[in-house]
């Protein structure tokens, strides 16, 4: 399998709205990105739902928007 390049990557998170590791940290106010990759490393559940693409970790905002929604709705 081909390894995708930036511009491919680039166009399919234009398509939908992905958001690195990094973008999520500074969404919900963590200072670094550790938080994040220890719950995704120690096998913890993830509070966000994540994939990967490589060594790239990607985040659905449309799931998080739901997440939240449906945490709000308590």
């Amino acid at each position: 399998m081909e390894k995708l390049k930036d511009k491919d990557l680039n166009l399919l998170m234009n398509r939908k709205p992905f958001l690195t590791t990094r973008q999520m940290a500074e969404m919900f106010g963590y200072k670094s990105t550790d938080a994040l990759r220890k719950q995704r490393i120690k096998g913890k559940k993830a509070l966000f739902p994540f994939f990967k693409i490589g060594r790239r970790v990607f985040y659905d905002l449309g799931k998080i928007l739901e997440l939240i929604e449906q945490k709000l709705k308590i």
